[in-house]
């Protein structure tokens, strides 16, 4: 594609993805980033610049106000509301991310980064009956998708219904390929206080190349059992998020 256009908005924020992915180059990768939006503001490469870059290197509200943009270019896609239901939700506007994550669900009842978003934002806001209500009306492959069964254990979790989350845990940890749930999973496992278990499971999506490690940094840095530790330190170096590197 860039032989034909070499300013191909799509194409470039591709190679920029690709470029953080197996080489860990993210320096070269925010340039070609830029490029793309340089030359014509893709919704596409908007929120892929977002979403797998901005906010993995700090820059969470340039991330936010790409999103909004995209989502105003077409407030019918639900993808587009449902990924900045998520950056609002890590970003700590859990009730923002909880009525976009309920635009999404409007438009696509079934879209599951939207339903992630919104179980996960009701966990945060430790009011985990309306999570697990939601999750009950599903259609049971919905139900046993790793990503939604390990947020709904962490809901048991913070009830302090260990046993219940511990086996969805097990059974996360057994059957999910990678980048399907895996780094939930570590969070579940910090939950249920096994600590050197959550590291290894980071270290397996790091071993697997799997583009969810990005948000290993994201997902951990603020957990002051994992931070400091020198096997997650060292992992961050690996993928290049470590605190030098984003500086």
């Amino acid at each position: 594609a860039l032989e034909l256009d070499p300013n191909q908005s799509e194409a470039l924020a591709a190679k920029a993805w690709m470029t953080q992915l197996l080489q860990g180059d993210w320096e070269a990768a925010g340039k070609l980033y830029e490029r793309a939006l340089a030359y014509r503001e893709n919704s596409i490469a908007m929120v892929s610049y977002a979403i797998f870059y901005l906010y993995h290197i700090d820059r969470a509200q340039q991330a936010i106000r790409l999103l909004n943009d995209a989502e105003k270019r077409d407030p019918l896609q639900a993808g587009y509301k449902a990924n900045l239901a998520n950056l609002l939700l890590w970003s700590g506007s859990v009730e923002a991310a909880i009525q976009k994550a309920k635009e999404a669900l409007e438009l696509n009842p079934q879209h599951v980064f939207a339903l992630m978003a919104l179980i996960e934002a009701y966990g945060v806001a430790e009011d985990c009956s309306p999570a697990i209500a939601i999750v009950e009306n599903l259609p049971m492959a919905l139900q046993q998708e790793p990503r939604i069964s390990s947020r709904v254990a962490l809901c048991y979790a913070s009830q302090g219904e260990y046993p219940r989350a511990r086996k969805i845990y097990m059974d996360v940890v057994e059957n999910t390929p990678s980048s399907h749930g895996i780094l939930i999973a570590a969070q579940l496992a910090l939950s249920l206080g096994d600590l050197e278990e959550a590291i290894d499971l980071m270290e397996r999506e790091v071993e697997n190349n799997s583009w969810t490690r990005f948000w290993i940094r994201s997902y951990f840095r603020k957990n002051e059992a994992v931070n400091k530790h020198p096997r997650y330190l060292a992992l961050l170096k690996r993928i290049g998020l470590d605190d030098e590197s984003v500086a």
